[in-house]
C-alpha cells in the first residue's frame, strides 16, 4: 500500500457541554502512511491549558477540572509527510442549575 495522507477516523463531538469541575477526554485517531503524528491547539491561538494531560501515543487529550476558561475550540491535527487533517470541537461551559 502506498503513502497516503491522514485520516481522521475517530474524534469528538461538534459541540459538548462540560461542566465545572469534571474531566473531559477528546479523542483523536488518524490512519495514514506514514503513520501520522497527532496534535493539540486551540483554534482560538492561545496555549492550552498547563493542567492539560496530552496521550501522544493514544491521541487523547484530557482536562481535568474543568473550568468556565477552558471553554473554546479545540483542535485535533493529525499530519505525515503527505499532508494533514483537522477535526475540531467546541467545549461549552455549562452551569449546572440549582
Amino acid at each position: 500500500m502506498g503513502e497516503y495522507e491522514p485520516k481522521i477516523e475517530v474524534q469528538f463531538p461538534d459541540t459538548l457541554r462540560v461542566s465545572k469541575g469534571s474531566s473531559v477526554k477528546l479523542e483523536c485517531f488518524a490512519l495514514g502512511n506514514p503513520v501520522p503524528s497527532i496534535s493539540w491547539r486551540r483554534a482560538d491561538g492561545n496555549p492550552l491549558p498547563g493542567k492539560i494531560k496530552i496521550n501522544h501515543f493514544s491521541g487523547v487529550l484530557e482536562i481535568p477540572y474543568f473550568r468556565p476558561e477552558d471553554a473554546g475550540v479545540y483542535e485535533c491535527v493529525a499530519a505525515n509527510s503527505r499532508g494533514r487533517n483537522v477535526a475540531r470541537g467546541q467545549l461549552v461551559f455549562h452551569s449546572k442549575s440549582c
